[in-house]
């Protein structure tokens, strides 16, 4: 059951890593006003949101927003990987 779960937690984490990599490819290429771009932003801002402000007030610049889907990327890998090993070690 626990394992079941694990492997749900890690598909659901592999969507959204997908969808803020389409979201990204897009953003060089569709304008922001698009539907597609207007419903992928509303997807990923919860994500993004929280991450850009934690970079502005870091850094101290605006600029380092950008940064934040590749953060989000990675903490999210991470965070998989880490779910990953633990559902391993309890041998679900």
């Amino acid at each position: 059951m626990f394992g079941q779960v694990i492997v749900g937690v890690l598909w659901f984490l592999q969507l959204v890593q997908w969808v803020l990599l389409i979201y990204c490819v897009l953003s060089w290429f569709m304008p922001p006003q698009g539907r597609l771009m207007q419903m992928l932003t509303r997807v990923t801002n919860p994500i993004l949101h929280p991450i850009r402000t934690l970079l502005t007030r870091v850094t101290h610049s605006y600029q380092s927003g950008m940064f934040a889907p590749i953060v989000a990327y990675f903490l999210i890998s991470l965070l998989g990987d880490i779910l990953a090993r633990l559902g391993g070690w309890l041998q679900f």
